[in-house]
């Protein structure tokens, strides 16, 4: 059962972060101004880094959650697990180290409480990430980054983790220029869909 309640940590990286998001600068922001407005939370704490792979949430995990004393985390990473790199001919994590690293982070945030939603990885437009507009060395695949979402949403089933669908939910009008991070109406529609997901067991 997920709640928003207490202090919430959101971790992750650049959609996170909000980029792209002129009007309200992102979802865990919109999130912020409605929960607080309604007295449901004590403080909401957006802790993306742009770039930021499983990998490096891994590292700064504890870092971030210790002086926070969070009753929600809600995690969002992994797209960029899935960026092809050229010349590596390969991910930038494959996908056994992307769910190991996903177990491990679990693992840590449980220390903390077991009031945790992973969200799912979100699409891309194809057209505008083969390659991404500032690299032509780097990728995004839909066809991968769905095989790594599959793999994220069986881990989060059998180990009993809240799990947030938001592949297909941006559609091509959702996204800002570069074809990866959502602009103002897709960061509307993923703070509406984690809102539901914890109004649905209040």
């Amino acid at each position: 059962m997920f709640n928003l309640k207490g202090n919430v940590c959101i971790l992750g990286d650049s959609i996170v972060y909000g980029a792209w998001d002129e009007e309200k600068h992102g979802y865990v922001n919109r999130l912020r101004e409605d929960l607080k407005e309604n007295n449901q939370v004590e403080n909401v704490y957006g802790l993306g880094i742009p770039g930021e792979t499983t990998a490096g949430l891994l590292k700064r995990l504890d870092t971030e959650l210790q002086p926070r004393t969070p009753n929600t985390i809600i995690v969002g990473i992994g797209i960029n697990d899935t960026i092809y790199i050229k010349n590596k001919q390969q991910e930038s994590i494959n996908i056994k180290e992307f769910i190991n690293n996903i177990s491990k982070i679990i693992a840590i945030a449980t220390t903390y409480t077991n009031n945790i939603l992973m969200l799912g990885l979100t699409n891309v437009i194809e057209e505008r990430t083969t390659p991404i507009l500032w690299n032509d060395n780097e990728m995004y695949f839909n066809d991968t980054i769905k095989k790594y979402d599959i793999a994220l949403e069986d881990y989060c089933n059998m180990n009993k983790v809240q799990y947030l669908k938001l592949f297909d939910l941006l559609q091509q009008t959702d996204f800002s220029d570069d074809g990866i991070h959502p602009n103002e109406k897709g960061h509307e529609k993923i703070y509406k869909a984690i809102k539901k997901k914890g109004e649905k067991y209040e």
